[in-house]
């Protein structure tokens, strides 16, 4: 049961809630800085690429920096790119780094990403 925690409220109670929550998250590794600053990364673990255009993440290097995960712009596409999903090779990260000089000051290649997630009542 590594990870798992179980409890018990109020054992004589009628009515029942179970909470359950998921040890891991989602995760990626920088493996590349551009000229740019931009960092490129590779997934740990499985993830729907499609679903992580625009998301906000942490990058966890020196210090905990945050970042934004880009593509290419949707004007500089060609027709046939439109409507393809795209690939972990076509997003990076965005972290208002203005050079890899810069960048690397506080990102390293290896460092973990995660999703800058909080929770929110629906």
């Amino acid at each position: 049961m590594l990870g798992n925690v179980s409890a018990i409220l109020n054992p004589e109670a009628g009515f029942r809630v179970m909470y359950a929550g998921h040890m891991d998250e989602i995760g990626f590794i920088v493996h590349y800085i551009d000229e740019n600053g931009f960092l490129f990364f590779n997934t740990i673990g499985g993830t729907d690429v499609a679903t992580e255009i625009g998301q906000r993440v942490w990058i966890h290097g020196a210090e905990r920096v945050a970042g934004v995960i880009g593509r290419k712009a949707i004007q500089a596409f060609k027709l046939s790119d439109s409507s393809q999903t795209p690939s972990l090779k076509d997003l990076w990260i965005d972290i208002g780094a203005r050079s890899r000089e810069e960048a690397e000051k506080v990102v390293k290649i290896g460092s973990p990403v995660t999703l800058n997630a909080s929770f929110t009542m629906l």
